[in-house]
């Protein structure tokens, strides 16, 4: 199996966000997993996989997880990151890459397409956490746009400038279990008047809530699941700054003063109110 290098801090903080992420290895002949939040089912089993690490260490897996959408693979808690094979990935779904247009891999699921990006460290990876890991196959499809038979491909940015996330389509990547979850948390966060999600996540590594069932992971599931909350927007949106107002009157230039300063004028008639002024003649 492929080692990984990664270029980052060597602390605590590095190594929590790798576990947050989910690699995609063209150099891997396995799928391993780490974080129990992405897997449905951990179980042990007879077989065993050895890993090779750089200084001569060896990662030995003896678990096996359940994961959406792929299937059975390894599981270890000591493992680095989560980590899925291209090979594994491919047997299952279409992968496409045009590396002039984005660097990015994107794997069509049958109702949406996750995006793999390229990561600081050359790798290539996704949050499950971030919603624009995720783009509907409409955004994809519209990405080329044709001018007289020219094919002009958008830039990943601008697929993902201002998507909302879709409820419908997270609930399908969640279990059941994490789906209750993320409703316990929504349900108290209004509840609580809506607070920010700092603030949430505060009150409850304080312990402010008294017999809290659920933890910070249920807050960012429910994030993930619902997206921002409407009534949070609406009570904290704040009219954005109106550009200032620029006159438009010129000067007219003294020249032109000069030559017009005697001036006739005539009129026929003139009505003012519905009163009617018989014609006259102003110097």
């Amino acid at each position: 199996m492929h080692v990984l290098f990664f270029q980052g801090e060597n602390d605590d903080k590095f190594a929590e966000q790798l576990k947050k992420k989910i690699l995609l290895d063209s150099d891997s002949n396995a799928t391993i997993f780490c974080n129990e939040d992405y897997v449905d089912e951990i179980w042990d089993t007879h077989e065993q996989m050895e890993v090779g690490t750089n200084g001569d260490g060896r990662l030995e897996s003896k678990q096996k997880c359940y994961v959406p959408m792929l299937g059975e693979h390894w599981f270890n808690k000591d493992s680095m990151t989560n980590l899925i094979a291209l090979s594994d990935m491919t047997a299952k779904f279409k992968v496409t890459m045009d590396s002039s247009k984005d660097k990015a891999f994107f794997v069509h699921l049958p109702d949406k397409i996750v995006v793999f990006k390229q990561m600081d460290n050359n790798l290539y990876g996704m949050d499950p956490m971030d919603p624009n890991s995720f783009i509907s196959k409409e955004k994809y499809n519209k990405r080329y746009v044709h001018f007289a038979g020219v094919s002009r491909v958008a830039t990943h940015s601008e697929i993902n400038k201002n998507e909302a996330s879709d409820v419908e389509d997270n609930l399908k990547y969640m279990s059941e279990r994490q789906q209750k979850r993320a409703k316990m948390a929504r349900i108290a966060f209004q509840a609580l008047g809506t607070p920010t999600l700092d603030d949430f996540k505060a009150m409850l590594r304080m312990n402010l809530i008294r017999n809290a069932k659920i933890t910070t992971k249920d807050i960012n599931l429910a994030g993930k699941e619902f997206g921002p909350d409407v009534g949070s927007m609406k009570g904290k949106s704040t009219r954005s700054r109106p550009l200032p107002a620029k006159s438009s009157v010129i000067d007219i230039p003294p020249e032109l003063l000069s030559i017009n300063e005697d001036i006739v004028l005539s009129i026929d008639g003139l009505t003012v109110n519905s009163l009617k002024i018989p014609s006259n003649s102003v110097t």
